[in-house]
């Protein structure tokens, strides 16, 4: 790559000074947080609800199975 170890040792403390400096990674970091704590937020969640909303299924279905559908038009009140 370079001539001498001396050349590539300069050429590699250059280029970890100029890393140290960069802040591009850092917003992906930022973001890997952010991700990670709404997942978990949304889990947590999730698992507090899931029980209501099973109740609330059951009780739809049992309602459901148990309304009756009229197939015609006769007087509702003849049956």
């Amino acid at each position: 790559m370079y001539g001498s170890l001396l050349d590539t040792s300069l050429w590699l403390a250059d280029r970890s000074r100029g890393f140290a400096r960069d802040e591009d990674g850092a917003s992906t970091i930022e973001m890997v947080v952010l991700m990670a704590a709404s997942i978990g937020l949304s889990l947590a969640v999730m698992e507090k609800v899931s029980s209501g909303i099973e109740n609330i299924s059951n009780d739809i279905s049992t309602f459901l199975s148990d309304y009756e559908i009229r197939t015609s038009f006769d007087d509702p009140d003849d049956a």
